[in-house]
This record gives C-alpha cells, structure tokens and sequence, in this order.
C-alpha cells in the first residue's frame, strides 16, 4: 500500500499529482483521505492498480483552501490513514 500512497501523494508531472484522477480531486479542493487494499480485485483491477481504489473527501470547510494550496504551493490535503501508511504505521 505504501507504494499506492507514494504515487497518489508524491509522483509528479508539472508539479501536479501523475494521477489524473488524483489530479481532478485534489485540483477541486479534496483531501487524499483514504487508500484501500483490494477495493478492486478484478483481474483490471490488479493490473491497472493492484486492486487499490482511493477514497477523496470533501470538507465544504477547506475546499477553497486546498485548491488554492494545490494550485499555488503544489500541496495536496492528506488524510491520516495515507500519511500512516507512507509512515510506515499501516501496511500491506
């Protein structure tokens, strides 16, 4: 899994997540809130990202703030289960 939160939160094209479903998310003020392990065991599930799916939450709240984050200082929101597992407190 922590592979799966390296590239949703740290690879990079532009300086914007590689991802172009994490990119539309994050681009629109969400927060990277979840990664879960084999949301999508289908055989293009395992192919495509080995059947982990992400979870994107919109807090009304911070929306304006995240986009403007992301959009001037290249910041995505992170949630607490993504950063425990690039912490190494969560895995699989």
């Amino acid at each position: 899994m922590r592979v799966g939160a390296h590239y949703v939160y740290h690879e990079k094209k532009r300086a914007k997540a590689l991802c172009q479903v994490a990119n539309f998310h994050i681009r629109n003020g969400a927060i990277f809130e979840r990664l879960n392990w084999l949301a999508d065991p289908s055989a293009k599930g395992i192919r495509q990202s080995a059947g982990m799916m992400v979870n994107y939450k919109y807090d009304l709240s911070r929306v304006e703030s995240n986009n403007e984050n992301y959009l001037v200082h290249n910041a995505i929101a992170i949630g607490k289960q993504p950063l425990q597992v690039l912490d190494g407190e969560v895995g699989v």
